[in-house]
């Protein structure tokens, strides 16, 4: 399925990994890279800030739509963008001007010298673009949601992330100092939808043993975006957190108690389609508020 456009990092053999790795593992690992992810994470979540305030007092039932542009426009601007010179795109160009340049009988194409086909350049912006699109959008909308419904979980984190920041504007938030301190944001992540054994699972006590949950992979062919993730969804709560909050809006006849066991009982109707996803997020009807 992967293989649409053409042969990519994530379908090719163990002996032809070596080369596509070689050729866009580089803005991966690249921290000027994390900072821009960073900074258009924290532009684009202020954004979505302001669309969903100015609903007023609607319930707001797009958030895994809205979560899906936010996550689109940054790697819109990071992958394909002029923002910076080390991104995915120069990346692929350089590989794709490698293989243009290799001529018959000198060696073979597949061999880890070589560059990479134009197949497989846009295989690689398939796949990157696919791994890092609804992978985040639903990520987020697994954690807007039950932050909605769990209050007390939703003070711990906006605990944190007013302690980094204060009051200071979140143009001024630098990566290298913030990204570091938001561990709570980080734990939000990946706390959800590992299996429970015991009947109740307690999230804030939440401590799987190492090897019992993976959600990037793990080894040499892990998620190469994993450490672009993190800095995104961070970025992201740090924002939407920063300077309010969020509730669930209650339907007809409802009380608080009622309100929030329904969110809770849609993030659980969740199923395969291409992800793991919330079969109908758009019936947690949810507000944001400024904090008072």
């Amino acid at each position: 399925m992967l293989n649409v456009f053409g042969p990519n990092i994530s379908t090719v053999s163990e002996e032809d990994w070596p080369r596509h790795k070689k050729a866009t593992g580089p803005p991966f690992s690249n921290e000027q890279t994390n900072n821009l992810i960073w900074q258009e994470a924290l532009r684009q979540s202020q954004e979505m800030m302001q669309c969903w305030i100015d609903q007023g007092e609607w319930a707001l039932r797009t958030t895994a739509e809205d979560a899906k542009t936010f996550s689109l426009n940054i790697l819109t601007n990071a992958g394909f963008g002029k923002r910076s010179k080390t991104n995915l795109m120069t990346s692929l160009i350089r590989a794709s001007k490698s293989s243009s340049e290799f001529k018959t009988g000198d060696m073979d194409p597949r061999s880890k010298q070589s560059g990479l086909s134009e197949s497989e350049i846009f295989g690689n912006m398939f796949v990157f673009n696919f791994a890092g699109h609804d992978t985040i959008s639903h990520t987020l909308c697994y954690a807007l949601n039950p932050l909605a419904a769990h209050p007390t979980v939703q003070d711990w984190i906006s605990e944190e992330v007013n302690a980094v920041f204060l009051d200071s504007d979140s143009s001024t938030w630098d990566y290298a100092r913030s990204f570091p301190k938001l561990k709570r944001c980080m734990a939000i992540m990946v706390c959800k939808y590992s299996i429970d054994v015991v009947g109740e699972l307690r999230d804030e006590i939440w401590t799987p043993s190492k090897a019992s949950y993976m959600p990037w992979s793990e080894g040499p062919r892990g998620c190469p975006g994993k450490k672009i993730g993190q800095v995104e969804f961070v970025a992201a709560m740090a924002g939407l957190f920063h300077k309010h909050r969020v509730e669930v809006v209650k339907e007809i006849g409802e009380n608080q108690r009622e309100a929030e066991k329904r969110v809770k009982t849609l993030v659980d109707d969740s199923a395969m389609v291409l992800l793991l996803q919330m079969m109908n997020p758009e019936k947690a009807g949810l507000r944001w508020v400024k904090k008072g």
